[in-house]
């Protein structure tokens, strides 16, 4: 079996990385190639089904981040070690010194190492550092109002949109490109994505679910219905229905937990509650589907939880669509409430009650920024207050330490 990868980027760095990638048999590339990076989204489109994403660079990828779901698996390659080496040995080659640069696209503590490295840390340089949106135009203002300013004596871009601009208007302009060992750098870490998303879904899951007042054809038949929908066998003890399956099968049939249509003929009459476990046997998966059914049965809203062979906790996830409602507070709008009961689960899960910004970033995989937006709410509405600073070894800022209040932010969810 061959996973396929499809490659995005302009023409010129995509036969580069495709070259590459021919030298590992377990890989097929499919070039994905576009004249500007805003049209990167049409060709995943077009594309949709392949194992992997590879981004030629940060311009694609945030062309096309908001599309991206869990379902995608998908690897940027990013512009340091020997690219920045190779990109500062070719321009002293060209002017025989090191000329003040306008670079874009890097990160500043990679070209900072890199220039110390090189013993010319001393020359000036301008960065525009990649942010979490990638504004093409105001990439090239910037670098022309330098160059006409006499500010830069070359531009060094990783956009080929960049550089193609500049490249009318005359401007001594670098692209940036991929070396050979980033790439393969690169691909051998997609590979082990790719490897580990096929050993993810060939997992066993067993979900439990609990349906109260339904008579016994009625749960026969939607026991035979349902287990088919998870091509898995089934076994049914009172209201007790046991499905054994594989977790690639779970996530695809619920769109990796964003869609749980398929339970609201049965949520919609009597309460449903719905305990899922991974596990590397079914002895292990049944034994966590059996600990995440504790919490969804203690809900009163048709829920659903997981638990996997990790020991994570994610949920409750709406099986009838409950949640949000209108008469909730501004505040649990605003924040989405099944991001805030992920928060309520996670923190009794692990019986952490004093937290950062980062380790909620950690538990509920969402930016530090929102983590930081949600515990600044919380504290205003009382359910956190500050502990103090927490200082991280070697450099980096202050972290504010929080106390949640579990009682107040249950208080908060009813």
């Amino acid at each position: 079996m061959k996973y396929k990868i499809g490659i995005i980027g302009p023409q010129v760095l995509v036969k580069d990385i495709s070259e590459v990638v021919s030298e590992f048999h377990e890989l097929e590339a499919v070039p994905l190639i576009y004249e500007s990076e805003y049209n990167a989204p049409k060709l995943i489109q077009q594309a949709p089904h392949l194992d992997i994403y590879m981004f030629s660079g940060l311009a694609p990828y945030y062309s096309c981040k908001k599309m991206l779901t869990d379902a995608h698996l998908s690897y940027v390659i990013p512009f340091e070690g020997t690219d920045i080496y190779k990109a500062m040995l070719d321009i002293y080659m060209t002017y025989h010194f090191f000329p003040i640069i306008s670079f874009d696209g890097i990160h500043k503590q990679h070209l900072k190492e890199t220039r110390e490295e090189m013993g010319i840390s001393h020359i000036p340089f301008h960065l525009q550092e990649p942010k979490e949106k990638w504004d093409r135009d105001a990439f090239y203002e910037k670098h022309v109002f330098l160059w006409k300013n006499k500010k830069t004596q070359i531009i060094a871009t990783c956009a080929n949109s960049v550089y193609q601009k500049l490249k009318e208007i005359n401007a001594p302009v670098y692209l940036i490109k991929h070396t050979k060992q980033v790439i393969r750098e690169s691909i051998q870490q997609a590979l082990l994505l790719c490897l580990k998303r096929n050993s993810h879904e060939t997992q066993s899951a067993v979900l439990l679910l609990k349906c109260e007042k339904a008579e016994t054809n009625e749960l026969l038949r939607y026991s035979s219905d349902i287990s088919g929908l998870f091509s898995g066998s089934s076994a049914l003890s009172g209201q007790l229905l046991t499905i054994y399956t594989t977790r690639g099968i779970v996530e695809r049939v619920t769109d990796h937990f964003a869609d749980f249509s398929i339970f609201q003929s049965t949520a919609r009459s009597r309460v449903l509650a719905l305990g899922i476990g991974y596990g590397q046997n079914v002895d292990k998966a049944r034994h966590n589907a059996e600990k995440a059914m504790k919490y969804a049965d203690g809900e009163t809203y048709h829920s659903a939880y997981l638990l996997d062979d990790d020991q994570r906790i994610s949920g409750p996830f709406s099986l009838a669509g409950e949640y949000p409602s209108p008469s909730l507070p501004v505040f649990v709008q605003n924040h989405n409430l099944p991001l805030l009961w992920k928060l309520h689960s996670w923190l009794k899960g692990t019986n952490m009650k004093v937290v950062t910004s980062r380790d909620v970033s950690a538990g509920l995989n969402t930016t530090i920024r929102h983590a930081t937006r949600v515990l600044k709410d919380l504290h205003e509405k009382g359910i956190a207050r500050i502990e103090g600073l927490e200082h991280p070894s070697g450099k980096g800022r202050p972290r504010t330490v929080f106390h949640i209040d579990m009682a107040e932010l249950e208080n908060l969810l009813r």
